[in-house]
C-alpha cells in the first residue's frame, strides 16, 4: 500500500527547502506534489529586468497560464541602461496585468549608476498591495501616478537610495491617500521633506497611515518627523521606535524611528517629537535596544512622553545583547515606577535576542520589575 501524506503535511516538507532547485525537482516528484511545489517556487520570484528574463517568464505563462496565479511576491532586480538587452517596460507592462494575486512588487537597483526607476511606470498590477524599493531613487511624481493607478497599494518602503523631485513634472502631484505603511531605511540622507507634503498637511492626514517606519535619520530630519507625527497624531495606534538599523519589518500597525543609541542629539531628537500627542496610541514597541557602557536615557524618555498619552495598552522590548554585564543600562526603577502609572497598560513583553541565555535573563528581568504583574501581564522570551 503506498504512502499517504496530507496535502498541508507535504506543503510543509517543500515550503522548508531553501533552495529553488531542489524545490523545482520536488514538483516531478509525483502528480500530488507538482501543484504544491509550483505554488511554493513561484510563490516568492526573483527576475531581472532583462528583456530576456521578462519574456521568458511570459512563454513560462503563455504555455501554462495557472503560473501567473501562483506569484504573491517579486523582487525585480533593475539592471543599468547602459546593459543591452534591458527591457524599457514594455515587457514588463505585458507582464503586469497577468498577475492577479501579486501583492508585494521590491525593486532592487543592482548598479548606483543607474538611472530612476521609471521603466515600472508602464506597468498595472491588479491587485498590488506593497512597493518597496532597495538601493533605488525613484521619481516623485512616478511614484505619485503609481499610487493613483493601482488603488490598491498599502505599503511604500525605501530601503537606501531616496527620492527626486523635478519641478517640471512635480507641480501637480496628488497624495497618497490610500497609503498605510511607510517605511524609509536608509543609510544616506533621505529628503523625507519632498514625501511629507504627499501625507500630511496643516488640517491633518492626507494619508491613512497606521504604521510609520523612519530609520537611519540624522538629527536634521526632525523638522519633517515633528510635521509628519503631528499630521498623524490622531490615526496612529502603534509606535515602533528602533534604535539600530538592524529590525524585525511588518510586525503590524507601527511607526519606528531608527535613533543611534550613541549619538548625543538622541535626547534632544525625542524631546522635540510630539510623540505625547498620539491620541489614538495603543502599542510602543522599542525595538533592538542595544546595550554597551552608555546609560539609554533616551529610553526613560520616550517612555515618559508615551506615558501622558495615557492610552498604551502594550510596551514591548527588543532587547540585543542583553547580558548580565549591561543590566544596569535601563533605568529600571524609572522605567517600572512609569509603566505602574499607566492607566490602560495590560501587557509588558520582552523580547531578547543574542547575549546570555533567556533562562539566565529572564528571573533577571523579572526582579528588576518585582511586583508589576499585579498590574499586568509580564512577559519574558528569547530567539
Amino acid at each position: 500500500m503506498p504512502l499517504y501524506l496530507p496535502p498541508e503535511l507535504i506543503e510543509n516538507i517543500i515550503d522548508q527547502i531553501n533552495d529553488g532547485k531542489t524545490q523545482a525537482a520536488c514538483s516531478l516528484t509525483c502528480r500530488a506534489w507538482a501543484p504544491i511545489a509550483q505554488s511554493i517556487y513561484f510563490r516568492n520570484l526573483h527576475l531581472g529586468s532583462s528583456s530576456d528574463e521578462v519574456t521568458r517568464f511570459l512563454e513560462m505563462i503563455h504555455g501554462s497560464p495557472h503560473i501567473a496565479l501562483l506569484p504573491r511576491s517579486i523582487i525585480l532586480f533593475i539592471e543599468s541602461d547602459r546593459m543591452s538587452g534591458v527591457d524599457d517596460g514594455t515587457y514588463l507592462a505585458q507582464l503586469a496585468p497577468l498577475l492577479t494575486n501579486l501583492l508585494r512588487l521590491s525593486i532592487c537597483e543592482l548598479s548606483s549608476s543607474s538611472p530612476s526607476v521609471r521603466r515600472i511606470a508602464k506597468a498595472l498590477f491588479p491587485s498590488l498591495r506593497e512597493l518597496h524599493f532597495t538601493g533605488c531613487t525613484a521619481e516623485l511624481h512616478i511614484i505619485s501616478s503609481f499610487f493613483q493607478s493601482h488603488p490598491t497599494l498599502r505599503t511604500l518602503s525605501f530601503c537606501g537610495g531616496g527620492v527626486t523631485s523635478k519641478i517640471n513634472q512635480d507641480q501637480d502631484l496628488l497624495p497618497l491617500r490610500q497609503l498605510q505603511h511607510f517605511d524609509v531605511s536608509c543609510w544616506t540622507d533621505f529628503p523625507l521633506s519632498l514625501l511629507v507634503p504627499l501625507l500630511v498637511n496643516s488640517a491633518g492626514p492626507l494619508a491613512p497611515i497606521e504604521r510609520l517606519e523612519l530609520v537611519n535619520l540624522s538629527g536634521g530630519d526632525a523638522a519633517s518627523v515633528c510635521t509628519l507625527i503631528s499630521g498623524l497624531r490622531h490615526i496612529l495606534r502603534v509606535l515602533r521606535i528602533n534604535p539600530l538599523w538592524l529590525q524585525s519589518k511588518y510586525g503590524g500597525t507601527s511607526i519606528s524611528l531608527n535613533l543611534l543609541p550613541w549619538d548625543d542629539w538622541i535626547v534632544d531628537f525625542i524631546k522635540c517629537v510630539p510623540l505625547e500627542h498620539l491620541s489614538a496610541l495603543r502599542e510602543l514597541i522599542i525595538a533592538h535596544i542595544a546595550f554597551g557602557t552608555r546609560r539609554l536615557l533616551w529610553v526613560t524618555l520616550l517612555l515618559q512622553k508615551v506615558q501622558t498619552t495615557g492610552t498604551v495598552e502594550t510596551i514591548r522590548f527588543q532587547m540585543s545583547f542583553f547580558k548580565t554585564t549591561n543590566i544596569q543600562g535601563l533605568d529600571w526603577d524609572t522605567i517600572k515606577t512609569i509603566l505602574m502609572a499607566m492607566p490602560c497598560l495590560r501587557v509588558v513583553e520582552f523580547e531578547l535576542h543574542g547575549g546570555d541565555p533567556t533562562s539566565k535573563m529572564k528571573p533577571i528581568v523579572q526582579g528588576k520589575l518585582e511586583g508589576i504583574e499585579r498590574k499586568c501581564i509580564l512577559r519574558v522570551s528569547g530567539q
